[in-house]
């Protein structure tokens, strides 16, 4: 199961107005996991930078875009730490 946790949208960068013309997407997703009798959960964050136009609003394609791709870079953290966490049992089982 996937789950939003939390959204926010950073200004990264602004014009010489003032303006924000860069924003990073930061989206929290909560994985629950589970395999046989093994049952995890996992937070991770995914990261997606875009610009906008000076003195406009995030659209909501705009928006839709950034959660997407926010949430596919936090699903990739999520099968990183899912195979870490394969490496590291193998490593204690071998020992």
């Amino acid at each position: 199961t996937v789950r939003f946790n939390s959204i926010r949208f950073i200004p990264l960068q602004y014009d010489m107005d003032g303006y924000v013309i860069y924003y990073q997407a930061v989206v929290n997703l909560s994985v629950d996991y589970q395999k046989k009798d093994e049952r995890d959960r996992f937070n991770v964050i995914g990261t997606y930078e875009f610009p906008i136009e000076a003195t406009s609003v995030i659209t909501d394609v705009t928006r839709s875009e950034a959660l997407r791709y926010g949430a596919l870079d936090a699903l990739d953290a999520f099968i990183s730490k899912l195979a870490l966490k394969g490496i590291n049992r193998d490593n204690a089982n071998n020992n």
